[in-house]
């Protein structure tokens, strides 16, 4: 055999060339002998030898009749031949590679993850599942069963080929998922649930508690932990969410507030207390946030929609009808703002009413009588009408005081409404108004957090 360096290079070798080499085989006297790049390849499939992270290499049998070798993945029943990657629904896996190392602890980390198994040789016979189940096999301990969810494939088994094992994608995530009871854990990507918790956990001691429903739209929380400021919550197929803990939650919805009272009813001031005319005219509230970054409640609105009779039917005593009702002992009850709204038909001869009329919003001061914190007058009414407004309505607007605003609250006092002339043709709205939308501002103090 000449020296090597007398052979010329092979700038493009061929599976079916040749090399020289020693077999170390006993039986063969360490004598020199051919190897095919063909035979080389096809052993280190055999033997597993690719040192690649996330993958090993498994043989296919179908041939069951000696038992199940090590290395491969097989069917339960056995054969398979010819079977279409879609049709794949569970396998079972050998816990030891080609070349006898085992690795039942390395094929556990799949569970839950998007994998391939490709086969070597021809990549475009491939399947892509979601391992949904890893367990031992019933009939022998050494194998794993898997099962298999498919998501894309094409082709077909093929008889004895070699088929690469391989996580696909690659981990979104390095955090750690654990679970109790009848949850779910999982190393990345997305994570889908039907009952149990999850606990999202980002070192020692700081995690999120997702507890869900049966309609998985509302989570309870929070563990003894942070949030991330940059944690997002998507709820498929809900306008809502809610936030719950001991003492108290926090409901987000997608919606629009209708919180209108269709009468002369009194509300209760103190939020989440329904008025006595029901649900639908409770009162909103201002969200504000203190120097400690707490959501407190702030500036409270409540507003009532009256009909035109309604509003002529107001009473003109002196003591008026109660629209918020007093806040509690102790609490004082400040208006801030009153707004009115006017709704009309479009008449191009409206007959005005009396222009001295006032609709009055009062509070009764200690000893001093009635107090007005807002008014709407007659000749406000005929104003708006006269514009001409083709929506058909006005909105008349003022701080509170009327008169001026140096005015004293009183604790635990009512507020009210009245009017000031008696029934009467012209002390009546304008026959073309339909609808007086009264919009009233306020803020309940507790002195001892004032």
């Amino acid at each position: 055999m000449a020296r090597i360096s007398t052979y010329g290079l092979d700038s493009k070798p061929e599976l079916g060339d040749k090399v020289v080499g020693t077999d170390t085989n006993a039986s063969a006297s360490f004598s020199t002998k051919n190897y095919t790049l063909q035979d080389i390849v096809e052993l280190f499939n055999k033997s597993n030898s690719l040192a690649v992270a996330d993958q090993s290499v498994f043989l296919f049998q179908d041939d069951l009749s000696e038992g199940r070798d090590v290395g491969t993945i097989s069917f339960s029943a056995g054969g398979g031949v010819g079977t279409a990657f879609s049709n794949i629904t569970s396998l079972i896996f050998s816990k030891n590679a080609l070349g006898g190392v085992n690795i039942a602890s390395f094929l556990q980390l799949f569970l839950n993850i998007d994998v391939l198994i490709a086969e070597v040789g021809n990549i475009n016979n491939y399947g892509r599942y979601k391992v949904t189940s890893i367990s031992d096999f019933n009939l022998d301990n050494t194998f794993y069963e898997i099962q298999l969810t498919v998501s894309d494939s094409n082709g077909v088994l093929s008889e004895d080929a070699h088929y690469i094992f391989s996580e696909f994608g690659g981990s979104s995530s390095s955090s750690i998922w654990t679970t109790v009871s009848d949850g779910i854990s999982y190393g990345g990507g997305n994570v889908s649930i039907t009952g149990g918790d999850i606990f999202l956990k980002s070192g020692a001691g700081n995690y999120l508690n997702i507890s869900t429903t049966i309609s998985g739209t509302v989570f309870s929380t929070v563990g003894s932990g942070i949030i991330s400021p940059n944690m997002i919550f998507n709820v498929a197929g809900s306008d809502s969410m809610k936030l719950n803990g001991t003492n108290g939650g926090l409901t987000l919805n997608k919606y629009t507030s209708n919180s209108t009272a269709s009468s002369v009813s009194a509300i209760n001031p103190i939020q989440n207390l329904y008025p006595n005319n029901g649900i639908g005219s409770d009162t909103t509230t201002d969200l504000g946030v203190d120097q400690e970054g707490n959501v407190v409640r702030t500036t409270q609105e409540a507003t009532w929609k009256l009909t035109a009779a309604q509003v002529n039917a107001i009473t003109t005593a002196n003591i008026g009808t109660t629209l918020i009702s007093a806040p509690g002992a102790g609490l004082l009850l400040i208006i801030e703002k009153v707004t009115f709204m006017v709704t009309f038909t479009q008449d191009l001869t409206p007959n005005p009413m009396s222009a001295t009329q006032k609709y009055e919003i009062i509070q009764f001061d200690n000893g001093a009588g009635p107090g007005v914190v807002g008014v709407m007058r007659g000749d406000k009414v005929n104003d708006i009408i006269g514009q001409g407004d083709p929506d058909g309505s006005g909105i008349y607007e003022h701080d509170t005081g009327f008169a001026s605003l140096n005015r004293i609250y009183m604790p635990n006092t009512p507020t009210l409404i009245r009017r000031t002339e008696s029934v009467g043709s012209s002390s009546d709205l304008p026959p073309n108004v339909t609808h007086m939308s009264i919009k009233i501002r306020y803020r309940v103090y507790d002195p001892a957090t004032f």
